[in-house]
């Protein structure tokens, strides 16, 4: 939905020639270059191959641009990583080669294009190119075409999705002429040679481009040839200084330890000036361009009998990515550094000569700067005169560095205007220019192009930040006449987009955006009363133009949350688009005119809104404008730590004074990072970040501090909010945040909320929005299963009971339904009873999330969330009946069509759930259900296909039932793959005096489903859930003596521990796991699995020596703990990879828990977050072997 590039359904017979003339192309065009102008093969292979310059830190350019290598570079951060080709072509038809071996190319391998503004590296696992707007790609792993991170279909057509790989060597096509993108692999042309049609809609050059997740792979470019000789675009980041297009230089984040950047990047300080006067070093995230001027102006200094010494700059070639900062940088001894100390020129450590001028006696305001010529020499500055004295042709690229040393505690960067102009003449100063030296200083005219608010405004708001933000005055008294302007009429295809800085919950109704035309002293609002035809605006859900609504957009203005973006921009064909969070609503309204301000109205409940920034959509440099919130290289993470660790310690300080002040930090260093970075990878990172460091009982008291403070107070409310906003975010991303907030007593803190305001809450109001969060947080505390048994201790349960009647609100019954569901067990089934008005709020809410196309959610809950809650709903017999009659399975069914793996599992576990004899007929009615699981069956995946066959068998068992007696449907038939198991345990030699043939059970989909069973199960004290090993088959082990006196078997919990067949034997004689360098029976030594972390290779403290085990088979029965054998059954002839695990009992209290260690990109049991699916213990003897369990797949020719 809103993608622009579709799949082309018909074809001229001018674009068939050209495509078959292309294809034609593809086996001689090595010839056919050389007679274009003689160039060598080889010369273009390099001309058009990787730039070492445009690629993640983690990729690695070889042999002169033809091949990339990526490499790890962090084991606790995965990384997917991106390279992009030198050129990028904005016309003719470009034909190359990747050659990428299949078995290099991991979970995520993406071939395609991309502007040069498309990101190159993403924390987590994904497909990189194809995940945004500016570049599409074929995602070899998972067999689709991506763009702007939507599956535009899947390809190629006439292949089997599952089983067909793209060959080593792939053909790429991009027709820029026609807008085209085309593969070609192993001699066919795949769809008739046309993959994706629309590239032209980009309006920016496009490189080749690739992204990767897999360590080690090695992907090779080779150029073919260009067939209308059309020169390609320069990137931007080559070796060519680019006057027309370089924005002014920044800091770069990645600094000393004592630095904090802000002002967007322009401004660098030391955190702690009086007590700590070194790690101040900066370099520019730019290198030096030739004839631009770096310059910083001293903002603030203490006294010298404070400190010794003051600024340093200097340039050096160090990348500031790569750079291991020291104390002071005339200590550096990395590259060749030179640095302006005090009066002298220091190079590398060692004085080389006089400057004239002492840096130290510099005072607040004066200004010091450099410059690269256009000779390729550094000349110096201070306040604007060159000093004689600078270097003399230093080698390499250059970046610019300042030392924040000593008495000068901070600086910020003034951006002087190019000298483009001393290359090509202008004006008569610019031609009378020497080369060696800068022109003046900016004209009011460069300054007023920035994009700002008008001086000229509604009366009640108050511009600051130079015009950028805008707030409401006395916004707990007036909702309106607060209306800005831009500073001036809009650029074709600018962005004017503003950030929620800071908003209430009092009025009705939010902010209004859109363009204007009149005059601006003719319009005071954007209300419906001012119906101007040359003004259109965003309200709620609708575009309104002459006081009528033109267009629905999916997104409502009155959900924004603080951090939220939203911008408009008028297209060069006159359309006009509204923008969600950096996202293209699509085409609201056509033929505009010309000129057009853009315009909002801070009203209602947004008080504060500042401008993100404004981006011409320049054609000519495809360089998408960087958000400052964003994280998108590790230096950002490291950053970001250090913002997130400050306002935790803020809150340790629980001063009514600095009430705003935390609430500010609470609003920009965790709610508008979480708003602005989706990465689910990324907000877990964070979320146990802040567990890690005690956050969980600081939030805890500190919400109780501003109870006790009293919420009544606007600024306190709005702290008080916006940390409920905080706690809800990060745990629904991070369950060990979840769990240290229920240790730390949020339960009891939201209990008494629950029980205040059951009977007297007003929606609109505060008390309202804190049941809400107080819900959604228990629901997210919740799924910790660590925090489930506090939950029952707290009475939560009887808090919660009343809001999940009718007479409440929709969403505040499904939050309550959905977390009484994951409380209670088989015993407290009466406690999840809902009426039917309950039940149709669920169902809706499901319809919802399934049909919003990108992120599958509805108010907050994922379709799989509540596809979930629904199947523990089911357990109550009045609730399945419910649930179907209001059309669920409809929904569930399309999930299963629709969704991920993950989604498409909890869906089928919720029809099989709701699968029962009086709702049978009801269920297989639903039109494409049947199809559906039949083709699921089929699937690549285990646990899907295990889920399909389920519902398949449930359906077969009801039909046997409702046949004629006489008919073959209550026979027993004997397990063929139990035998097959025994056959495998004998070929083992394992003595029977271990075993206990009592609680042997065959976990076969079919004898699961014959038993009726349930997917998980409840043990032990405190209770813990387990999952049944679905597939396996389990023999039982006898229980040692001790196991009855410790109770093990009814109060111990219950986990798995893979192995390899070859262990078995001696975990038996020894009697109990080992943890690796214990000595077993017989004198040898337990040594880490090769492969598995040990002592020289695993992230910071990681312990390897623990036993490791899991609630989850399907974890524990991977391959990495699994260790696959061949086995040939000679009763059948058949082959089988054959897997071993144990299961055991495990003491509670014992372990801890963590999250996966193998390297998942997605969710391993849908039951257990992969946050909390390992376990580790390092207690001897706090583990009973249970039982044998064996696994068996015939391997197919």
């Amino acid at each position: 939905m809103g993608n622009e590039l579709d799949r082309p359904m018909g074809r001229t017979d001018r674009e068939i020639e050209t495509l078959a003339a292309l294809m034609a192309l593809g086996g001689n065009l090595d010839a056919s270059r050389l007679r274009q102008g003689g160039q060598s093969s080889g010369d273009l292979e390099v001309e058009h191959g990787w730039d070492p310059d445009d690629c993640s830190k983690s990729m690695k350019v070889l042999e002169n641009g033809k091949v990339v290598e990526r490499s790890a570079l962090s084991v606790l951060l995965p990384t997917t990583d991106a390279v992009r080709g030198k050129k990028g072509y904005r016309m003719g038809t470009h034909i190359w080669e990747i050659h990428w071996p299949v078995d290099q190319r991991g979970s995520n391998a993406v071939v395609g294009v991309s502007t040069y503004g498309s990101p190159l590296k993403h924390i987590g696992y994904s497909s990189l190119v194809g995940s945004n707007d500016e570049s599409v790609g074929w995602d070899l792993s998972r067999n689709v075409l991506l763009y702007n991170d939507c599956i535009m279909r899947r390809y190629p057509d006439g292949k089997s999705h599952n089983t067909f790989k793209a060959p080593e060597v792939i053909t790429v096509i991009l027709n820029m002429t026609l807008g085209t993108i085309s593969f070609k692999g192993g001699g066919e042309r795949y769809d008739d040679g046309v993959a994706l049609s629309g590239l032209k809609k980009i309006g920016k050059p496009l490189c080749p481009t690739i992204s990767a997740t897999k360590d080690g792979c090695k992907v090779r470019i080779r150029y073919m040839g260009d067939r209308e000789r059309v020169s390609p675009q320069p990137s931007p980041r080559s070796s060519i200084p680019t006057f027309t297009t370089f924005t002014g230089y920044k800091f770069n984040s990645k600094s000393g330890s004592e630095i904090m950047i802000t002002n967007g990047g322009l401004t660098a300080g030391r955190k702690r000036p009086l007590q700590e006067y070194k790690n101040g070093v900066v370099l520019t995230a730019q290198p030096l361009q030739p004839g631009r001027m770096f310059e910083v102006q001293i903002d603030k200094k203490i006294a010298k009998s404070a400190a010794t010494g003051s600024l340093e700059i200097g340039v050096t070639t160090n990348n500031p990515n790569e750079l291991d900062f020291p104390n002071i940088m005339t200590e550096c001894t990395e590259g060749k550094t030179w640095m302006y100390s005090g009066s002298t020129l220091v190079e590398n450590g060692e004085e080389r000569c006089e400057m004239g001028t002492d840096m130290d006696a510099l005072k607040l305001g004066d200004k010091v700067g450099l410059m690269l010529t256009i000779n390729g020499n550094v000349k110096f500055y201070i306040n604007g005169e060159p000093l004689k004295l600078g270097i003399k042709g230093p080698p390499g690229t250059l970046y610019a560095v300042v030392d924040v040393y000593g008495q000068t505690t901070q600086v910020t960067i003034q951006n002087v205007p190019s000298v483009a102009s001393q290359v090509f003449p202008t004006t008569p100063q610019a031609k009378a220019a020497k080369p060696d030296e800068p022109t003046s200083t900016p004209t009011s005219s460069a300054r007023s192009s920035q994009l700002t608010f008008h001086r000229k405004c509604g009366k009640n708001i108050t511009l600051q930040n130079d015009n950028r933000t805008a707030e409401r005055n006395k916004f707990t008294e007036v909702a309106d006449e607060a209306i800005v302007f831009s500073s001036r009429p809009l650029k074709p295809n600018e962005l004017f987009e503003i950030t929620i800085d800071r908003s209430v919950n009092k009025w009705d109704g939010h902010l209004k955006l859109g363009v204007i035309n009149p005059p601006l002293e003719l319009v005071s609002g954007l209300s419906t009363e001012h119906n101007a035809a040359g003004k259109w605006y965003w309200t709620a859900s609708r575009v309104v133009h002459k006081g009528d609504s033109i267009k629905k957009l999916e997104y409502s203005l009155n959900d924004l949350k603080d951090g939220s973006k939203v911008g408009v921009m008028r297209k060069l064909d006159g359309s006009l688009h509204f923008f969600f969070n950096g996202r293209d609503l699509g085409v609201a309204a056509t033929d505009l005119p010309q000129t057009v301000h853009g315009v909002v109205d801070v009203y209602g409940d947004t008080v504060q809104v500042s401008m993100s920034g404004s981006e011409a959509d320049d054609a000519s440099s495809g360089v998408s404008p960087q958000r400052e919130a964003q994280v998108k290289t590790e230096s950002d993470v490291h950053t970001l730590l250090d913002k997130v660790k400050e306002t935790v310690d803020l809150m340790r300080n629980k001063r009514s004074s600095i009430i705003g002040l935390v609430g500010s930090a609470i609003v920009h260093n965790l709610n508008v990072v979480y708003n602005a970075n989706r990465n689910k990878q990324l907000r877990q990172a964070l979320g146990d970040f802040l567990a890690d460091i005690g956050a969980g009982k600081v939030i805890v008291e500190y919400l109780q501090f501003l109870r006790e403070s009293g919420i009544q107070d606007d600024t306190t409310w709005q702290t008080y909010d916006a940390l409920h906003n905080a706690c809800l975010n990060y745990t629904d991303a991070s369950l060990k945040l979840a769990t240290e907030l229920g240790k730390a007593g949020i339960v009891l803190l939201f209990v008494e909320d629950l029980n205040k305001f059951k009977e007297n809450y007003v929606k609109g109001k505060k008390s309202y929005d804190i049941l809400l969060s107080a819900l959604s947080i228990l629901h997210n505390c919740v799924k910790a299963s660590e925090v489930r048994h506090m939950l029952l201790k707290s009475d939560v349960v009887n808090a919660i009971k009343p809001y999940t009647l009718v007479n409440n609100d929709d969403l505040l019954i499904m939050i309550s339904l959905l977390t009484l569901s994951y409380i209670a067990d088989s015993g407290q089934r009466h406690l999840i009873q809902a009426n039917e008005d309950s039940i149709g709020f669920i169902v809706k809410h499901l319809k919802e999330a399934v049909n919003e196309p990108t992120t599958h959610q509805s108010k907050g809950f994922h379709a799989y969330e509540i596809a979930t809650g629904l199947a523990q709903l089911a357990g109550h017999p009045s609730n399945r009946k419910l649930i179907v009659n209001k059309g669920a399975v409809q929904w569930l069914t399309q999930l299963m069509k629709i969704g991920s793996d993950t989604e498409i599992e909890c869906a089928a576990n919720a029809i099989w759930s709701l699968t029962s004899a009086d709702s049978l007929d009801s269920v297989k009615r639903t039109p494409e259900l049947l199809k559906t699981v039949l083709a699921l069956e089929g699937s690549r995946n285990e646990s899907v296909k295990a889920a399909a066959k389920r519902i398949n068998i449930k359906f077969q068992a009801g039909m046997m039932q409702q046949m004629p007696s006489g008919m073959p449907g209550g026979m027993k038939i004997e397990c063929d793959y139990q035998k097959s198991c025994k056959l495998f345990l004998k070929s083992l030699d394992i003595p029977e005096t271990y075993f206990s043939s009592k609680y042997d059970l065959c976990y076969c989909t079919s004898c699961h489903a014959e038993r009726k069973d349930t997917l998980y199960y409840t043990r032990g004290k405190p209770p813990r859930d387990y999952g049944l090993p679905i597939g396996w088959c389990r023999f039982s082990f006898k229980l040692p003596p001790k196991a009855e006196p410790l109770k093990a078997d009814a109060e111990w919990h219950r986990a798995y521990h893979g192995t390899k067949k070859e262990s078995i034997h001696k975990v038996l004689q020894t009697g109990e796991l080992l943890i690796p360098g214990d000595v077993a029976l017989g004198g040898k030594k337990l040594a880490e699995e090769e492969g598995h972390f040990n002592d020289k290779r695993k992230p910071e403290g990681f312990d390897t020596k623990r036993i490791f085990v899991s609630p989850s088979i399907r974890y524990s029965g991977h391959e990495a703990y699994a260790t696959p054998s061949k086995y040939k059954e000679e009763r059948s002839g058949k082959d089988y990879k054959a897997k071993v695990a144990i299961q055991v009992l495990i003491r509670p209290e014992s372990y801890s828990v963590g999250q996966q260690t193998i390297g998942a990109t997605s969710e391993i049991d849908p039951k257990f977050s992969n946050q909390e699916i390992e376990w580790s213990t390092k207690e001897r003897g706090a583990t009973i072997l249970y039982g044998l369990l064996i696994k068996l797949e015939e391997e197919i020719e």
